[in-house]
Formats: structure tokens, C-alpha cells, sequence
């Protein structure tokens, strides 16, 4: 898949599901699962449930994603803490 098809949207940590897999939901309501490359484990550190994460889905499956990075805090997320 090219990288100009990836859709980047936020989301926040509901809970962890393994290693590097993360219960996520989108601004929406929409819950899906999402994990996190080996490549990025070390830069993005520990993340906690109520954590502000960026996204890149699939147009093709939309059920799971890649946390790409951090949420900037100038972006919101609904349902997440102030």
C-alpha cells in the first residue's frame, strides 16, 4: 500500500492488549486495535490508557491501526480529559 493512502487521525489509549497493542479510540467513538513498530517502542516510550496517540489506518480495514507518534496537546480528542 502506498503511503499517500494512509488515513492519520487521533486517538486515545483505552488499554493495553499485549506488548505492543493498544484498545484505541477514534474521535467518532469508534473502537479498534492498534500497535505500535518495533521501531517506534523506543522513541514513544511507555503509554498509559487515557494517552493522546496519532494514528495511520487502511482505507482497506479500518478495524486495526499503527501508532505513528503523539498527539500534539493543540489537538483534541473527544471524550479525553482536558
Amino acid at each position: 500500500m502506498p503511503k499517500e493512502d494512509a488515513i492519520h487521525v487521533p486517538a486515545q489509549v483505552l488499554s493495553p492488549l499485549g506488548v505492543a497493542a493498544y484498545r484505541m479510540r477514534l474521535p467518532n467513538g469508534y473502537e479498534l486495535v492498534a500497535h505500535v513498530t518495533r521501531k517506534l517502542q523506543p522513541v514513544i516510550g511507555a503509554i498509559q490508557p487515557g494517552d493522546r496517540m496519532e494514528l495511520e489506518l487502511s482505507p482497506f480495514d479500518l478495524s486495526r491501526g499503527r501508532i505513528i507518534g503523539r498527539c500534539s496537546d493543540t489537538e483534541s480528542v473527544p471524550g479525553s480529559a482536558p
